[in-house]
């Protein structure tokens, strides 16, 4: 399903970040990968989502592939939220329900437009991209330090609603969430340093005027900018 082989994740300027990662995930299973604090996590999440290539290596995803790192939640009524970045099949307060967060559904709620960053809490925001994932019921799903807001034993047990048809790959500093894996790799691969995109003293003087504020956050942009070039 998932395949990894000989992966390194790089600087722009080619100094290696992470080096020679070997993964798979098979049909149906669930596996937690921990990789400590600074050691290319983030970028390497971006690499198998296709959109960092500073990489080299063989990286083979599922096309129904969902990548969630983070979401920033855009200013949409809650059915236009829970569907983005395109409209999806399935039973939104049923999707709500199951992360607990049927709370927010009220007659007429699924059409109210808001700021939901300014509304839901941070644990809440987590439930609903939980719920999000739900709806999709991607082939795989890969996530970057999920449900960080909710206690261990609550994360587990939400993780544990994905379908089984969906494939999880989690991508965590620590073991707190093996409970719902089938499996855990423990990586600890060399690295040069520690780096992130955001470092002014990183830009290439050809890319300076590329404003770099802060990493892409895959939940919505870098999403949407994939399926923009698998459309092309």
């Amino acid at each position: 399903l998932l395949l990894v082989e000989d992966v390194s994740v790089l600087t722009p300027q080619g100094r290696p970040v992470l080096m020679g990662l070997r993964l798979h995930v098979d049909a149906g299973e669930r596996v937690l990968v921990v990789i400590p604090a600074s050691r290319g996590k983030s970028l390497l999440v971006r690499a198998l989502a296709g959109i960092w290539s500073h990489t080299t290596g063989s990286i083979t995803t599922p096309g129904n592939s969902m990548f969630v790192q983070g979401f920033d939640f855009p200013p949409l009524t809650l059915r236009a939220l829970l569907a983005f970045p395109h409209p999806a099949e399935g039973d939104l307060e049923l999707a709500l329900h199951m992360v607990g967060m049927a709370s927010l559904v009220t007659k007429g709620s699924l059409e109210q437009l808001c700021s939901w960053e300014e509304v839901l809490s941070r644990e809440q925001q987590e439930r609903v991209q939980l719920a999000r994932l739900l709806l999709r019921t991607p082939q795989l799903a890969v996530l970057d330090e999920p449900l960080e807001s909710l206690e261990d034993a609550d994360a587990c047990s939400l993780l544990a609603q994905l379908p089984q048809e969906t494939s999880l790959l989690t991508f965590s500093r620590t073991h707190r969430l093996a409970a719902a894996h089938t499996r855990v790799v423990e990586l600890d691969l060399p690295l040069s340093e520690a780096w992130v995109p955001s470092q002014p003293s990183e830009t290439l003087p050809s890319e300076r005027s590329k404003s770099l504020p802060r990493p892409v956050r895959l939940g919505q942009k870098a999403i949407a900018l994939k399926e923009a070039v698998a459309e092309e």
